[in-house]
């Protein structure tokens, strides 16, 4: 008897699902349970891979046959076990994370051994008893031993310190539940991986480069910083605050710049002298001075609350613009939407390119103003329209001088967007790796939603070439 006591059950599929995700979303947020749950499913996974690797590897480089291989496997095994000995003496729970770098070793190992042949080793070999083995089968031995040590003592106290997260989050059993199922499903993708690299006929070197610098990445540097910056509150947050700031800025900013450009399309009189003004911002917007000017406007003290309390006469005082998350956000979006001159003089330009003779038929048909505006003018500015699109997406997700300059990311994160996060990362915390994934991660978002917009414009944008 264990002394270990759990309630019954219910025989409920659907409950047992929800628990069941309710366990593994725990282990999966816990930061030590994060590390050593995705380290371990990692590497089962393509530990599974590296057996059948082995075979084909003795069968290429050392010309073995697959008994023969089926022994070099057993040295992997021997070399397994020789480093778990040594993780339990040497490593403690406490520093466990500490064993971490060996991923990088093994990872080493396996890449120098996708370039190893018998014909690089040199001639002859020893006789050991009746047996003759070469030189280039024992040095293939003595490295497959060595990553099966850079084996053992990484995954055992990984495997220790996940039981024991696992133990103190939850029980032991639905810890072990949720490993086993990640561990599973992780080789079954990544058998999936290998039989399609075999299907592509991946040569046997090229394969075991690929999972020996996947390997490499199985550490805290590599591929733990993507899985913590979707596991992270913080991180997940800014994310969240990023693609709100872009769909807020990004429409508005476009129409409010189109129905300037159409205002300023009309002959009216120094109209030249509201084009520059309107196109002021544009050039001032993105410098620190203006960023200074617009948290001065908008403090708890500034310009638009002593308007307030003007107008109403002191019987109001105002928002506290900027330290309210309710209304921070919408601050830092405003000062976006206001540098809208760049996008309003390419409308501009594209305006004056529509011909006159559309809309002189049009008004002839009867239609008006409003019918030619959505008929003719928008079908026929949708190229800058959709020029203007990408490159405001790209520069909303960039956005950085305005809310670090006005809230620096406050208050309580509401204003904190990726880029603010990739300098803080970087220059605050020198947290280098943390800050590349977080860029690389913005990088491909911006790339999906572009490749959306190119995918998008065979349906909507209009060329005048075209037939």
């Amino acid at each position: 008897d264990t002394g270990a006591r759990y309630p019954k059950q219910p025989l409920d599929p659907v409950h047992t699902i929800r628990k069941f995700c309710g366990s593994c979303k725990t282990l999966w947020l816990d930061r030590l349970g994060q590390i050593s749950l995705s380290v371990t499913t990692l590497f089962w996974g393509a530990g599974a891979v590296l057996q059948f690797l082995v075979l084909k590897w003795c069968e290429h480089a050392l010309g073995m046959d697959l008994s023969q291989g089926a022994i070099m496997q057993a040295v992997v095994s021997l070399g397994i076990a020789v480093g778990a000995v040594l993780a339990a003496t040497k490593i403690s729970l406490k520093n466990s994370l500490s064993v971490l770098p060996m991923g990088i070793c093994m990872g080493v190992l396996v890449i120098l051994m996708s370039y190893y042949t018998r014909d690089v080793a040199p001639a002859g070999g020893i006789t050991i008893f009746s047996w003759t083995l070469s030189w280039a089968v024992l040095i293939a031995a003595g490295a497959l031993i060595l990553v099966g040590v850079c084996a053992g003592f990484f995954v055992v106290p990984m495997n220790a310190l996940l039981q024991h997260r696992g133990h103190v989050l939850m029980s032991a059993g639905r810890s072990i539940a949720v490993q086993n199922f990640n561990e599973n499903l992780s080789i079954l993708v990544m058998l999936g991986v290998y039989s399609l690299l075999i299907k592509l006929d991946l040569s046997v070197p090229g394969t075991m480069l690929v999972f020996g610098i996947f390997f490499n990445g199985i550490h805290q540097y590599g591929i733990m910083n993507y899985v913590d910056a979707f596991s992270t509150p913080k991180i997940t947050k800014a994310l969240i605050t990023t693609f709100k700031y872009s769909f807020i800025t990004v429409p508005l900013k476009l129409v409010f710049a189109l129905f300037i450009a159409y205002i300023l399309n009309f002959k009216i009189a120094c109209v030249n002298v509201f084009r520059t003004v309107y196109y002021i911002p544009s050039i001032l917007g993105g410098s620190v001075a203006i960023a200074v000017l617009w948290k001065a406007v908008f403090r708890d003290d500034g310009l638009v609350n002593t308007l307030i309390r003007m107008l109403t006469f002191g019987h109001f005082q105002g928002p506290s613009w900027l330290s309210d998350p309710s209304y921070a956000l919408w601050i830092i979006c405003f000062l976006r939407i206001w540098q809208f001159g760049s996008a309003m003089v390419l409308f501009l330009a594209a305006l004056k390119g529509v011909p006159a003779d559309l809309y002189e038929a049009a008004t002839i048909d009867g239609a008006g103003k409003w019918r030619q505006f959505f008929s003719i003018t928008v079908p026929m500015i949708t190229p800058i329209i959709f020029y203007n699109l990408v490159t405001q997406i790209c520069q909303a997700f960039q956005e950085f001088n305005g809310p670090f300059i006005i809230t620096n990311g406050g208050p309580r994160g509401s204003t904190t967007l990726i880029s603010i996060l990739v300098y803080n990362y970087a220059f605050k915390s020198n947290q280098m790796g943390m800050a590349s994934a977080l860029a690389w991660i913005m990088f491909v978002i911006v790339c999906i939603l572009t490749i959306i917009a190119f995918t998008s414009q065979k349906k909507w944008v209009y060329y005048s070439d075209e037939r």
